[in-house]
């Protein structure tokens, strides 16, 4: 309903809002390990720039007294998407200096959803969620891991045999 048939492109930006809307679905359980670069598809297919004036007309639009009332929903949608799409926008981005004392916990407690997730994508990290989250940061970092982590986590996986590939 955010994309009008009309608009150019509009098959982009709605393929764009569909796989974003998919890929937050996990959100709650994967926090900052979402990368939309890793979902399936191209989560991009229209840009952040496009897909975020597209929103912000359609907020416009519905600012109109008249049509506040009958399309709460869509006002709603639309902030929604915003608020993804920012999201996404800040966790796609390379940072200079990323802080954090990430999560510790033993993949025996993690739930099969993370567990799935991080045996894709971290497979040499995914025997402890702070292992995970230490090469989600480097990702983070500058292109080429130019920039500069620090980070508070343990420090078996230095010694441990089963972090032997992440060393």
């Amino acid at each position: 309903a955010l994309v009008p048939d009309h608009v150019e492109n509009a098959d982009e930006l709605k393929n764009g809002l569909r796989q974003l809307h998919k890929a937050f679905t996990q959100a709650p359980i994967l926090g900052s390990l979402l990368d939309t670069s890793k979902s399936s598809g191209d989560l991009f297919t229209a840009d952040y720039k496009l897909l975020s004036s597209l929103l912000q007309q359609a907020l416009k639009a519905e600012q109109q007294p008249d049509l506040l009332e009958d399309s709460s929903a869509t006002w709603s949608n639309a902030l929604t998407a915003l608020g993804l799409l920012d999201a996404a926008r800040l966790l796609d981005d390379r940072y200079n200096l990323v802080i954090t004392n990430v999560p510790y916990l033993a993949r025996s407690k993690q739930n099969d959803t993370l567990k799935d997730y991080c045996e894709t994508h971290y497979a040499d990290a995914k025997n402890d969620l702070a292992n995970v989250f230490l090469e989600r940061c480097l990702e983070l970092s500058q292109e080429q891991r130019r920039g500069v982590i620090q980070i508070v986590m343990p420090q078996n996986w230095l010694f441990l045999g089963g972090y032997k590939k992440q060393r």
